[in-house]
């Protein structure tokens, strides 16, 4: 009977570990790696494998034409590199990805069209300054590269020549900054287009004169009618505000403007007594900050989440497994089945990674998810900071990824600039050692955050905008007691976003038990 009993469970643990293993091409590749001359196998056997990238590049090491066949994005960071290396003298591959081949850009002789196509990766890449270092004379890109780099009368030169659009809308806003204001408006004359650039500049500036000139004269837009909308608000003539924000209400696509224009209307109506209710609830079935905004102020909460318990154990991989395997890995295969995974594999993925579980999670618990625990709880005592500010900003920053980096190599969870941190560190007496470290990183930038909420006496809004922004541009902002408003009009777009984005997590995290 001890003999059976024993069978009987030596039995179940050897089917619990056959049902945990790692899937079966994660074994295959394990034999590839030892043994290459079955790379060939594995593409046959499983052709839609993540790891079909890796197994592309053991194959290139001999056999040089299946370079052109690998994503590099779908290869780990050493992986990467390798790739590079065997990669840097083909022409074809450097085209593709000039991103990852910056300093042999300059060994090859590209035609015009191919330094154009170059030249768009990197601009749309952001990567702004090579452009210029790799010396890709196109239009529009090299002048844009200059006017971003503030170098304006190279850039008014270069642009002068170029005929397509995007270099005239560039040329415009080479005028706007140089204040000529007849050039800007012949530009509008000749196309309406410009106009809706102008009238935008100048309403960031704050000359709502200027922007209503220029506005009015623009093409029907939903933007159009939305800022001569605030411009009337601002003026407090209600009425005129309630006309153009109608329009931008008819005008609007997608949710997150049919919320944004309602939530405006709504106050407008509000301010002449009229009945605004239909209008708030207009945009509390729209999408984004204003939407949610709407919904607390009529129904006083904004979320309803159900555990869903009895799914918890429903999984279709052991993630546990793959994570160990390789985190990169870990991560594409999330990606690669987001749209079949159950509840029960999202709560295995958000212990495991945050970022990628936050990211392509449709439960609203796991895309808002509290890692990082007691640092977090450590770091709000410690500042009377709120943990759901705390996480609002994280979330924003980094998407809980500890090793994110910024193009402006900001770092980690809390994406502190290392001038930052240094700052930080001596204010408040905090040492640390590396800022990709969450604790140390989670420590410091919660402490920045008390910092400028002092700064602000309170004020949430100036606060996070300070964050993104810095205290000394945000100084010199015009601020109206209205803070929906302040919002609308802060003059940086990214910041702009941000502190939407940043106040609409926090008041989910709020919502959330």
């Amino acid at each position: 009977m001890r003999f059976f009993t024993w069978t009987k469970r030596v039995l179940l643990l050897s089917l619990l570990s056959f049902a945990f293993a790692l899937p079966p091409d994660y074994l295959f590749y394990q034999k590839v790696k030892e043994n290459p001359s079955l790379a060939k196998e594995f593409l046959k056997r499983f052709p839609d494998s993540v790891l079909r990238d890796s197994v592309l590049l053991i194959l290139a090491r001999k056999e040089p034409q299946y370079l052109k066949l690998i994503d590099p994005y779908r290869l780990s960071q050493g992986q990467r590199e390798e790739f590079i290396r065997l990669s840097k003298a083909k022409r074809g591959i450097v085209l593709k990805y000039p991103e990852l081949f910056l300093e042999e850009l300059k060994n090859f002789k590209f035609g015009e069209e191919e330094k154009r196509e170059v030249a768009k990766r990197l601009y749309e890449r952001k990567l702004i300054s090579e452009i210029l270092k790799a010396n890709l004379k196109v239009c529009p890109y090299y002048g844009i590269a200059l006017y971003k780099k503030r170098r304006l009368r190279e850039a008014l030169k270069f642009l002068k020549a170029c005929p397509d659009k995007l270099s005239r809308l560039y040329l415009n806003r080479i005028y706007l900054r140089k204040n000529e204001i007849s050039k800007v408006y012949s530009s509008c004359l000749e196309d309406k287009s410009f106009c809706l650039d102008a009238g935008l500049f100048y309403f960031f500036k704050g000359l709502l004169p200027l922007s209503e000139l220029f506005l009015e004269k623009a093409r029907e837009s939903f933007r159009k009618n939305f800022y001569l909308g605030l411009i009337s608000y601002i003026r407090g003539d209600y009425s005129k505000a309630i006309t153009y924000l109608s329009r931008a209400k008819k005008l609007s696509k997608g949710k997150e403007e049919l919320s944004r224009v309602s939530f405006f209307l709504a106050k407008a109506k509000a301010n002449l007594g009229k009945d605004f209710k239909n209008e708030l609830l207009d945009s509390s079935r729209g999408k984004g900050f204003y939407a949610l905004i709407s919904s607390l102020l009529l129904f006083k909460n904004y979320l309803k989440v159900e555990k869903v318990e009895a799914k918890l154990k429903e999984t279709t991989l052991n993630w546990k497994e793959i994570y160990d395997f390789s985190p990169f890995y870990f991560r594409l295969e999330v990606l690669k089945r987001k749209d079949r995974l159950s509840y029960g594999d999202y709560a295995q993925i958000i212990k495991l990674d945050p970022y990628i579980g936050a990211k392509v999670s449709p439960f609203l618990e796991f895309k808002y998810p509290r890692p990082y625990k007691i640092w977090v709880k450590l770091a709000s005592a410690r500042f009377k900071v709120e943990e759901e500010l705390i996480y609002a900003v994280m979330r924003q920053e980094s998407f809980f990824d500890p090793y994110a980096v910024s193009s402006s190599k900001a770092l980690g969870l809390m994406q502190l600039l290392k001038e930052t941190a240094d700052w930080v560190s001596k204010r408040f007496k905090i040492p640390y050692k590396n800022l990709f470290n969450p604790k140390e990183n989670i420590i410091l930038g919660t402490a920045y955050l008390s910092y400028l909420l002092k700064l602000w006496k309170g004020n949430k809004i100036l606060a996070i905008a300070s964050y993104n922004a810095g205290p000394n541009r945000v100084k010199n902002w015009k601020r109206y007691e209205d803070e929906f408003l302040f919002i609308e009009t802060i003059p940086i777009n990214e910041t702009r976003r941000y502190v939407r984005k940043v106040l609409e997590n926090y008041y989910i995290y709020k919502s959330l038990p």
